[in-house]
């Protein structure tokens, strides 16, 4: 009876394990291995970066053994990481900082702080978003993140509304990482003159041909809410401007009363992450879309201003931000 029952049960577990697939072990080659078919799966960057995956398995996979260190691992984890190059694939270690792509560059900005004490007039603000006058003629914005609830950004129709009288808006987005798709829409189609396309987006066709990529997808935007402003508008960008900012940004441009002044974004043409479980409990994320721009090329050296200008060391001291003096100029044009 209890060789019955044993054999029942041994029955069971195969059965369990042929319909459900065994549980990945929580070892580093397994952790390696998870991460790399993740990647492997959906990620939408091969064929624009010229990323060889199978290469790279080949080079790091041997480095990794079932003795290997967390430490070690986390290292050459993050030097996959760093060779995708995509803000939007990273690892969350339980309790440690996430390994990211990091590349430094210049701020080309002071702080909000620094530009309500020496450029503004008066100031108001909410958690998603501050604004005042910079001079009767002109209107300052500034948005520090997309990743707030959507009725924080309705506030933009009650500033237009304070904006009346002016002749040009200045939203600044420096330093913005990015959020949401619906609060970046909620601003931007405050500014819209008509439905328009900003961007296209491409996906992977299917898991087999890594290069393999679907046709180009429209984005568009359109007038929405109970005002529209008409007047000039400069977004001000830097290279810490990124994600769904870069989103925002795009489909401001696509305006023609608008333009994009500062410097570079950062160059998330990767988007649309989802999130999957590594077999330690670690957790991680891979973009599944392709950003482009209107020429349909991924914007993964960013998006480059219409007026490229760059702040210095001796605008700090005469208490000057030479991308606000520009944007200053160009919407009072």
């Amino acid at each position: 009876m209890r060789k019955i029952s044993f054999i029942a049960a041994l029955l069971l577990v195969s059965c369990t394990d042929f319909f459900l697939g065994k549980d990945p072990t929580n070892t580093p080659i397994e952790i390696f291995d998870e991460f790399w078919n993740g990647v492997d799966d959906c990620w939408p960057e091969f064929e624009s970066k010229r990323v060889n995956w199978d290469s790279i398995y080949n080079i790091y996979r041997p480095q990794i053994n079932q003795k290997t260190s967390e430490y070690d691992l986390k290292n050459v984890l993050g030097r996959l990481v760093n060779i995708l190059e995509d803000g939007h694939t990273t690892i969350y270690p339980k309790n440690q900082a996430k390994i990211g792509y990091y590349p430094r560059y210049d701020f080309n900005f002071y702080g909000l702080n620094w530009i309500r004490q020496n450029y503004l007039t008066y100031y108001k603000y909410n958690s998603a978003i501050g604004y005042g006058l910079i001079s009767q003629d002109v209107g300052y914005i500034y948005i520090g993140t997309f990743g707030n609830q959507d009725e924080q950004y309705s506030i933009i129709d009650q500033i237009i509304q304070d904006f009346n009288k002016v002749k040009g808006i200045i939203i600044d987005v420096r330093s913005n990482s990015g959020g949401n798709k619906s609060p970046r829409q909620i601003i931007a189609s405050r500014f819209a003159d008509k439905q328009r396309i900003y961007a296209y987006e491409r996906y992977r066709v299917n898991k087999q041909q890594p290069t393999k990529m679907s046709d180009f997808v429209a984005d568009d935007i359109e007038p929405s809410g109970s005002v529209q402003f008409k007047g000039k508008v400069a977004v001000l960008t830097n290279r810490y401007s990124f994600s769904a900012t870069e989103e925002f940004v795009l489909s401001m441009k696509c305006f023609p009363q608008i333009i994009q002044i500062g410097d570079y974004t950062n160059g998330g043409s990767g988007t649309s992450p989802i999130l999957k479980e590594l077999p330690n409990g670690w957790s991680y994320r891979v973009s599944t879309s392709l950003l482009c721009d209107l020429n349909r090329k991924p914007i993964r050296m960013g998006i480059e201003p219409d007026i490229i200008v760059y702040t210095t060391k001796e605008d700090s001291l005469k208490m000057k931000d030479s991308i606000v003096e520009r944007a200053i100029v160009e919407v009072l044009k």
